[in-house]
């Protein structure tokens, strides 16, 4: 446990989301509350700031003013939230309109603050240059759009958590408990986080976001081709992927659909299938009672230990472990 306080401040912005500010506020005040009664006179470890640039109450995303105080002059951790938005060009928008946001990130960092964000606040840290040539990850569903503007970072949106050096990013929103459960098993040790995890009934052996990974397989294309092959891939999830009769039956050259492919889904048409067939297999898991052995050949794959391989590859858990967490409660896992 450390004798001084660790100071953290959370950045409040319009169009914020509250639930990621407060995860964290709330999670480090319930670390104070428990470090307490543990022992008693101890200074907390944690204090905790909502700041926002002008030192002005914010309107979040959700509609709730939230006051918010100037930010102090030093800091040990500053914590960045995403925002919402509907479509790619109206984040970006949002991005072009926070550059006082932007600019407080970049001070901080040069003064030698830890910079953590959640969800899209990855993208103000990008902007920022904080990320730049580090290892990141952002809310998954936006995973193409942070690449395309951002290809200096290495982004792995598999992965819950990310900390490089004095950098941490987080996924997508509820990410932000993990956020701060990591920064209390930092600073006060694995069992009072595992406690304080317990009590607030958040698991610390969550690492991944893959499994909650909706594969865009609905295939976002400007290419004729493109899109006629993916149409003819998602048709035939039920049998084997044949590259070489998928081309002849769109009118093209092996060679030309995998270039196509590459470069409008930054993927081959082999891994293609592979999601295509994944994401069936997700949705048979978690609605059906089929056994894990008869998955394989509904899905056009040769033997189980392929398909185990492949599904594994993708979510980042086992079909059993998938349905565990995410099959409905009627359907038994009765398959292994």
């Amino acid at each position: 446990m450390q004798s001084e306080p660790f100071s953290v401040e959370i950045m409040a912005f319009d169009g914020c989301i509250a639930a990621e500010v407060f995860a964290v506020a709330d999670m480090l005040d319930m670390a104070n509350a428990l470090d307490s009664r543990k022992s008693p006179g101890n200074a907390p470890p944690f204090t905790v700031s909502v700041a926002s640039c002008s030192g002005h109450t914010v309107r979040t995303s959700a509609g709730v003013t939230l006051s918010a105080m100037r930010p102090a002059r030093a800091i040990d951790m500053l914590v960045v939230p995403g925002f919402t938005f509907t479509a790619a060009d109206q984040l970006l928008d949002r991005l072009d309109a926070l550059t006082d946001e932007t600019r407080h990130i970049a001070r901080r960092f040069r003064s030698n603050a830890v910079i953590a964000s959640a969800c899209v606040g990855a993208f103000l840290l990008a902007r920022a240059g904080v990320l730049n040539d580090r290892k990141a990850t952002t809310a998954w569903i936006v995973a193409g759009l942070f690449q395309r503007q951002f290809p200096s970072v290495r982004l792995d949106v598999d992965q819950l958590l990310i900390r490089d050096g004095s950098v941490w990013t987080a996924g997508a929103v509820t990410a932000a408990y993990d956020l701060a459960l990591h920064l209390v098993r930092e600073r006060c040790g694995a069992e009072f986080a595992a406690m304080l995890g317990k009590i607030a009934l958040i698991g610390t052996d969550r690492t991944l976001q893959s499994p909650f990974v909706l594969a865009d397989v609905g295939g976002r294309t400007s290419s004729e081709l493109v899109t006629r092959a993916c149409h003819k891939i998602r048709r035939g999830v039920d049998r084997s992927f044949d590259l070489g009769a998928l081309a002849k039956s769109c009118g093209a050259s092996t060679r030309t659909l995998n270039r196509r492919f590459q470069a409008e889904l930054n993927c081959s048409p082999l891994q293609f299938a592979h999601r295509v067939k994944v994401e069936r297999a997700k949705s048979l898991l978690e609605t059906t009672r089929l056994r894990i052995q008869e998955l394989p050949e509904r899905l056009g794959y040769l033997d189980e230990t392929t398909f185990r391989a492949i599904f594994s590859r993708h979510t980042g858990v086992t079909p059993v472990e998938y349905r565990r967490r995410f099959g409905r409660r009627s359907v038994k896992a009765n398959g292994r």
